[in-house]
């Protein structure tokens, strides 16, 4: 398809744009992230999330939900955070691309 500005990346997927805030033994710290699931999945960096003992996401409307760490990867920095006690709620959330209809050269 064609490629997307970012003006219009921004107007489809901005609600699905979340706040990760954490806190650690050291403190509190917080990032972003973005939901990959209607069921509460979300995409963050794992230095956002590392050495967390408690995580909120935070969604644009400011409703706050408490979140697990489900799986990270230190050394490519991505971690993957569930929504907890969501019910029936459905997130907005991105449509991811598949890297195999990419070529050399194309942006990305």
């Amino acid at each position: 398809g064609e490629a997307m500005t970012s003006s219009q990346i921004y107007s489809k997927y901005g609600d699905c744009v979340v706040s990760v805030n954490i806190e650690t033994p050291q403190g509190e710290g917080a990032g972003t992230g973005f939901l990959i699931s209607e069921d509460g999945y979300i995409l963050t960096c794992n230095h956002v999330v590392d050495g967390a003992t408690a995580i909120s996401a935070v969604l644009t409307d400011s409703t706050s939900y408490e979140a697990e760490l489900v799986g990270s990867d230190e050394d490519l920095d991505v971690a993957v955070l569930k929504i907890k006690n969501a019910g029936d709620t459905k997130f907005p959330s991105v449509v991811l691309g598949d890297s195999g209809q990419l070529t050399v050269g194309d942006s990305v």
